[in-house]
């Protein structure tokens, strides 16, 4: 199980990223963006369904049909709610069994502290596209599970434009890892 874990909170730290970008713009996705949309959703769909989370795949698959139908208003008023539900999962997923800690991890420390401290100072200036590429860097690396669940909070209060909340989560994660 903790192998399925893995393998969910990695696929829904992308899918933050997803949702992220699809947020703002929902009535302007076409194309590429739709697809990796729908593709995204699909993924966390099954996903959910793997890990007994069977109300949110649920939620997962009629966004997943109303991108194919472009039915912009159902994914406009949906794909909020779905982000903290799944921010929710996760956080229970983070909170349930061991937690990895660093020194599980061979990672350069550093190199993460100084990504943080860009999302800070990306924070400072309103600067979303920089704290989202900092932010979409840190999570395709492996980090201990409380930095994980760090960046997907993050990734979260990014959605709604929350810079002094993901100042904070990104300078307590700095802290720590």
């Amino acid at each position: 199980m903790e192998e399925i874990k893995k393998y969910f909170l990695r696929d829904a730290a992308k899918a933050f990223v997803i949702l992220e970008d699809t947020l703002g713009r929902v009535k302007e996705l076409s194309g590429d963006d739709m697809k990796n949309f729908i593709i995204s959703i699909h993924g966390m769909k099954t996903a959910l369904t793997v890990v007994n989370q069977t109300d949110l795949a649920d939620a997962a698959y009629k966004l997943e049909q109303a991108g194919k139908a472009r039915d912009f208003t159902f994914m406009e008023s949906e794909i909020p709610k779905f982000a903290a539900e799944l921010k929710h999962i996760v956080a229970e997923f983070n909170r349930s069994g061991e937690k990895i800690s660093s020194e599980e991890f061979e990672f350069d420390a550093t190199f993460v502290k100084n990504k943080l401290n860009e999302i800070i100072f990306a924070c400072g200036t309103y600067d979303k596209n920089k704290v989202k590429a900092n932010l979409n860097e840190l999570s395709q690396m492996r980090l201990p599970s409380e930095a994980t669940a760090n960046l997907q909070t993050m990734f979260v209060h990014l959605m709604h434009s929350e810079f002094k909340k993901i100042a904070a989560v990104a300078d307590e994660t700095a802290g720590s890892v």
